[in-house]
């Protein structure tokens, strides 16, 4: 079966898990601290009502070329389904550092999608991996955060952050 998203060329959900389990496994054997950061690119279903498919498509591919851009060569980046992706980033050892990595996608996105009067935008949410948690926990976690700062602000672009057994930190 394949492990890679045929539009935009990532991870896909079967191969991300793959590479998350592996890398919860490093750590539980003293292997570096693990942060996830979970996006959903916010306006992506207006994007393909209004403009077609085909702008919904290079939406989707840019959003992916940027997102690589502004991680570091070892991360791993994977577009789950739809409008989800994720950024795998071992060595994180702080939120500060995960809130750096997620403030410099916000940035990337800025731009205007090519030929098109569409800007990118995106919730991110943020989990620092916390021992006992399975690779799906931690990627539940993130998710749970995303969805914490897609609806919980009113500003363009929304940053949570979870930590287990902690409230959301905005």
């Amino acid at each position: 079966m394949a492990l890679s998203d045929g539009l935009t060329g990532l991870s896909n959900r079967r191969g991300f898990m793959e590479v998350l389990e592996k890398a919860v496994s490093r750590h539980a054997r003293g292997g570096p601290p693990l942060a996830l950061l979970f996006l959903d690119l916010d306006g992506f279903k207006g994007i393909n009502d209004h403009f077609g498919h085909h702008v919904g498509d290079l939406a989707l591919q840019t959003f992916a070329r940027r997102l690589e851009s502004c991680v570091r060569k070892g991360d791993t980046v994977a577009r789950l389904g739809g409008d989800e992706f994720t950024v795998l980033a071992e060595g994180v050892v702080s939120l500060e550092h995960a809130r750096a990595i997620a403030d410099q996608i916000i940035e990337a996105m800025k731009p205007p999608l090519d030929g098109h009067p569409v800007c990118l935008r995106a919730s991110i949410g943020i989990s620092l991996y916390q021992p006992p948690a399975d690779a799906s926990r931690f990627l539940r976690e993130a998710d749970h955060a995303m969805y914490h700062a897609k609806h919980h602000h009113d500003e363009v672009e929304g940053v949570s952050a979870f930590m287990s057994g902690a409230e959301l930190l905005d």
